[in-house]
């Protein structure tokens, strides 16, 4: 099961992925109160953050999400993250009740954008759901044009387009 929580103000998102009594946050804006009150309604633990990309606005509550439960942070191991983090890589897998998650790069709309695949029991080899930060939106894709430094906004377009059409749309 997945809950979504709303930031409407950023117009973002951060989920709980739920399997068993286990729960996975993923990309926890800044207000992590209702992220925790839903796990306690739901009775389920908090096994880690899973962060699909390192925009301050998808990354804001990950310290204390991992402050108040001391569960690991998940993310690209392209991330650079100067905090500790569970680097992933491409086809990495981890598990959550009885769902797993498998990790594909997805660069594009940031160098390190990672989408996580969630696959069910029931269906270990189709996934059920995908976890695309902003790398992918009802209609539309994240733009490449945000980041400032020494990729180029051409890279990560060139980087989004190899991303949808070499992986995404094959799902």
């Amino acid at each position: 099961r997945i809950i979504q929580f709303t930031l409407p103000v950023l117009s973002t998102y951060s989920y709980l992925l739920i399997s068993d009594s286990e729960a996975l946050v993923v990309d926890p804006g800044r207000d992590i109160s209702a992220i925790l009150e839903a796990a306690k309604k739901e009775k389920v633990t908090i096994k880690g953050v899973y962060l699909s990309h390192s925009h301050a606005d998808f990354i804001a509550g990950h310290m204390e999400m991992v402050n108040v439960l001391k569960c690991p942070i998940y993310q690209s191991k392209k991330s650079g993250a100067q905090y500790g983090i569970h680097p992933l890589s491409e086809g990495d897998r981890i598990s959550v009740g009885a769902a797993s998650l498998k990790f594909i790069d997805t660069p594009g709309h940031t160098p390190d954008g990672m989408c996580g695949l969630v696959y069910g029991k029931s269906s270990p080899d189709v996934p059920e759901a995908m976890f695309t930060g902003d790398v992918l939106f009802v209609g539309s894709m994240g733009r490449p044009d945000l980041l400032e430094g020494s990729i180029s906004a051409a890279w990560l377009a060139s980087a989004a387009y190899d991303s949808w059409f070499n992986k995404i749309s094959k799902l």
